[in-house]
């Protein structure tokens, strides 16, 4: 009963995403960029203006996220955390997801023989 209440507290009646956080308003600016950068990107289809457009998409989308103040969360909330578990969690998740891009970095080698040369 107790969890009940504070699931419908916090999801139900609340806000789901906190528009008047900048880091979600830049998030959003730089999730609209990338979207027409890609279709760009895909209109001019070259190699080299590709990778251009790659650099300068992660340099402004850093650039944004980076300038946008934070508000209600905390700069670092996992390495500043007193839990030890959050720390251990998010080691153990790094690790699967380097994995992970290693496995899939090697099947799509293989699966590609011209990507050896």
């Amino acid at each position: 009963m107790r969890c009940q209440y504070g699931f419908d507290r916090n999801w139900r009646k609340g806000q789901w995403i906190a528009w008047d956080e900048p880091r979600v308003r830049a998030s959003a600016l730089v999730l609209g960029f990338c979207i027409l950068c890609l279709l760009f990107v895909i209109w001019v289809d070259n190699r080299l203006f590709t990778a251009l457009t790659n650099i300068a998409v992660a340099g402004i989308s850093w650039y944004l996220v980076k300038g946008a103040n934070i508000l209600r969360h905390p700069f670092d909330p996992i390495g500043t955390s007193n839990s030890d578990r959050y720390r251990f969690y998010f080691a153990l998740l790094l690790v699967i997801v380097l994995l992970l891009a290693v496995q899939l970095t090697l099947w799509l080698r293989e699966k590609d023989p011209s990507a050896s040369n």
